[in-house]
Formats: structure tokens, C-alpha cells, sequence
């Protein structure tokens, strides 16, 4: 391959993607100071359009774009097929990106000629980076631009909940993290025989009923759907209808009770457990 050959238009404006580091879009801007112009890189996840990696420098240059990939893939833990979108600059037809993407097996993308919407997602994000930060305090200076920039994008991604998912940008990716450690385990648990499944369903109910358990919140939530794909797997054990509709019973008398927050109130989580068992019951007498 030669030097400023175009990639395909794999991505062709489908901003959606199913898991996070499925579909990444990159691209560069630019930000005039007295001082001269600092060059913004970014890699913007289309998964929760978080920003998964960010380099800045006062060259636009091949090394800027090479080393913003470099941070993405050190900090990412990429296990499936990733797509790379970017526009046709001369940055990315470089024969040193073409180079880098086929060490990691990242596949590339690019937008057509003169076709910005293309490569919207990363567009809008510059528009809202320059909007909402460097319009308003007008920085001077290479170092208070380089300040704004790191502190606007851990806002950004830590503290910003769109009205989509009623959630910050990080908190879905770590929910995704969650629910698919979860699902290997019980993948792993469906191989165990009957009896060591209901006794680690009792281990996990026993833990989420105790005091100590609750010094450790940010465990409580995994733990608490660790305990569901439990409780799951043991119904699919059972020989009868009525003992699978004891077992349920059993499981939200122990469950509900060892939480503080279903004993004060029956909104919120406990409406939405007390659902989730009935739906399960019903599903398991079928």
C-alpha cells in the first residue's frame, strides 16, 4: 500500500454499535491561541460516545494520530473485531497508520471526499467541546487550553448522562463490563451439578443479607444480578413445578429481606425485584 490511498466507507453513517470497541471514529481539530495552535486528536467509542483516548499537540502531525491509537489500545481491552473511522486526511492514508492498525488488527474506515457527516460523531464532539468550553473562557494560552481540554473530557465522560439511557457515559460501559462477566459465569455454572449450583445460590444470598456486605456498594449491584443468574440456573435443576415455585418464594423471602432499601420502602428496586421474581415464577411453571 502507498502513501494517501483511501480506505472503504465501512462505517457508511451507521453510528450504532452493540458493545463497546466494536466501532471507534477519530479525527483531529484544531484550537487558535495567542500563543499559536494546539491540534486536538481524539477516538470517540460509538458504543456510549465516550472518549476512549485523547492526544494533543502543537504539530498536526502523523506521530499525533499514531500516538492517539497507541494510548486507545493500551487502555482498552480489545477482544473482537474493531472498526476505526476517519476522514481522508493525510494522517490517516499514511503509510505509519496503515502500518499501526494492521499491528493491532484494527480494521479502518473512511469517509468519502468532502462528506463530513460521514465522520458526524466526532464532528459533534469538537462542536460541544468549543461550544460549551473554549467559546465561553476563551483560553489564551497552549497550557490553559491543554488544562480546559482534560478537565471539559473527564466531564465529559464521567459526570455527562444523556437523556437516552439516564446515565453517565462511563456507567453504561462499566454496566456492559458487568452483565458480560455475568454471562460467562453462568455459561461456566450451567457444567456444575444441582447440589454445588444451590449452594453457591445460598453463598450469594447469604452474603447479600449480612452487615458486611453492605460496607461494599460498589460490589452490591454485581452482586446482586451474580445472585439472580444463581438462582436462574437453579431453577433450570428442578424436577417439579412446585418445587421450583418453593424455591422462588424461598429465594425472595431471604433476598427481599436482607435489604435495607425494600424494608423501608416497596418503590423503586423493590417494585422492579418484586416484577422480576413474579416474571421468572410464571416463567418457570410454564
Amino acid at each position: 500500500m502507498t502513501d494517501f490511498e483511501a480506505y472503504a466507507n465501512l462505517l457508511n453513517r451507521n453510528f450504532h454499535a452493540d458493545r463497546p470497541n466494536q466501532k471507534w471514529v477519530t479525527d483531529i481539530s484544531y484550537i487558535p491561541t495567542k500563543q499559536g495552535t494546539l491540534y486536538l486528536s481524539v477516538i470517540c467509542d460509538l458504543f456510549d460516545l465516550s472518549i476512549v483516548a485523547y492526544k494533543t499537540s502543537t504539530r498536526q502531525s502523523i506521530k499525533l494520530v499514531l500516538d492517539t491509537v497507541r494510548l486507545a489500545m493500551e487502555k482498552e481491552k480489545v477482544t473482537a473485531e474493531l472498526q476505526l473511522h476517519s476522514d481522508q486526511g493525510f494522517q490517516y492514508a499514511s503509510q505509519s497508520y496503515f502500518a499501526l492498525t494492521t499491528q493491532y488488527g484494527i480494521t479502518p474506515s473512511m469517509s468519502r471526499r468532502a462528506n463530513p457527516y460521514d465522520n458526524a460523531m466526532a464532528e459533534n464532539f469538537f462542536s460541544i467541546l468549543k461550544s460549551e468550553c473554549i467559546r465561553i473562557y476563551k483560553p489564551e494560552t497552549i497550557l490553559e487550553v491543554q488544562t480546559f481540554i482534560d478537565e471539559y473530557i473527564t466531564i465529559y465522560n464521567n459526570e455527562s448522562i444523556p437523556l437516552s439511557t439516564k446515565r453517565s457515559l462511563f456507567e453504561k460501559r462499566r454496566l456492559f463490563a458487568q452483565f458480560a462477566v455475568i454471562l460467562r459465569l453462568a455459561v461456566l455454572f450451567l457444567s456444575f451439578p444441582s447440589g454445588t449450583v444451590q449452594l453457591l445460590g445460598g453463598l450469594a444470598l447469604f452474603l447479600q443479607g449480612t452487615e458486611k456486605g453492605k460496607h461494599f456498594p460498589k460490589y452490591l449491584g454485581l452482586g446482586k444480578l451474580f445472585a439472580i443468574f444463581l438462582w436462574i440456573l437453579r431453577f433450570s435443576t428442578c424436577n417439579g413445578r412446585l418445587e421450583c415455585r418453593i424455591i422462588m418464594m424461598n429465594n425472595i423471602i431471604l433476598y427481599m429481606g436482607g435489604d435495607g432499601i425494600c424494608r423501608r420502602s416497596v418503590r423503586g428496586w423493590a417494585r422492579l425485584k418484586i416484577i422480576l421474581f413474579y416474571r421468572l415464577s410464571r416463567f418457570c411453571l410454564c
